[in-house]
């Protein structure tokens, strides 16, 4: 059919044979997508509420928001079809683990030095690299409007962040864990992109099963990850304020990871990552405006402009 994107080729064209992805536009999937961009911005703003709650052990944090992502995400395989033993499937789901425990911990790191509005930005320019292999590895050309979307979508993050830094402790400390945050971002999120192409490609395609297994994997690796780094837990309890944030974190995360995964799996990587990124930004600015009751700057209303043009 015209317009089709070629999957079946590239270096990884064994990750779905033969897969082509449907209209993207559909309600459904834009459905996906809204639900994915609404639940990833609520869990950016837990960092503020870790933040104010004085939640000083981000490990900690993170081994609740994992254990209770793994628990949904096999509640998931439960009531599906089951384990899935693949090993391709296994091995995208323990990286997909480490990336996203290395990006979270590193960004709690960061944020102890404040800078929450422009580090969150920053981290959300890291679809570039998803955004790239989408393009390389999948062949996935971006038509002429798609391009005209994706020049937008650089100055549009930009011009809605708070690009004022405010920081405290050493600059080049911050700087370096916040580019260790986005890259590992950016990786986490093209492991999904790989778990969203695979259900298809192991007979599983609509089933939901092999999705639910990845976010199982990647949990649970998370968690172990995350344990590794609070091993007085068991010494010293979880105050209320840790266990209350992450468990929170982690049904964010699992409704925001599957949303993700659903989209994907028909939505092209070219049009997805954009779209998620405009959006996000724009949606967690404004909860974080709504929240800190303060009004919008000038560039800001800027953005807004710039974002609402860039989806074409």
């Amino acid at each position: 059919m015209p317009g089709e994107i070629p999957y079946s080729s590239g270096p990884w064209k064994f990750l779905a044979p033969g897969w082509q992805p449907a209209v993207w536009c559909r309600p459904t999937l834009m459905t996906y997508l809204i639900i994915h961009v609404i639940f990833m911005a609520l869990f950016s703003l837990c960092y503020k509420m870790a933040e104010k709650k004085q939640a000083s052990r981000p490990p900690v944090v993170l081994f609740g928001m994992a254990v209770a992502a793994t628990v949904l995400s096999l509640a998931g395989v439960a009531a599906s079809e089951g384990f899935v033993g693949d090993g391709r499937l296994i091995a995208t789901g323990i990286a997909g683990g480490v990336f996203l425990i290395v990006a979270m911990h590193t960004f709690f790191m960061a944020m102890a030095q404040g800078g929450l509005a422009i580090g969150w930005t920053l981290v959300s320019l890291a679809v570039v690299i998803p955004l790239v292999a989408s393009i390389w590895i999948w062949n996935e050309i971006p038509g002429p409007w798609q391009v005209a979307g994706l020049v937008l979508m650089v100055p549009c993050i930009l011009l809605f962040g708070d690009l004022h830094l405010s920081i405290a402790g050493r600059p080049a400390r911050w700087i370096f864990l916040v580019t260790l945050a986005s890259v590992a971002t950016g990786l986490c999120q093209l492991t999904n992109k790989i778990a969203a192409i695979l259900p298809v490609a192991l007979g599983h395609g609509g089933t939901g099963n092999a999705v639910f297994n990845y976010m199982a994997w990647t949990f649970g690796v998370g968690g172990l990850v995350a344990l590794a780094g609070c091993r007085d837990v068991f010494r010293n309890p979880p105050r209320k304020s840790e266990a209350g944030i992450g468990l929170l974190m982690g049904a964010l995360n699992v409704i925001g990871t599957w949303a993700f995964l659903k989209a994907l799996e028909h939505m092209p990587g070219i049009v997805f990552f954009p779209m998620k990124a405009i959006f996000g930004v724009l949606l967690t600015a404004l909860l974080a405006v709504a929240n800190c009751k303060e009004p919008l700057t000038r560039r800001q209303r800027i953005g807004i402009q710039v974002g609402s043009c860039a989806p074409i």
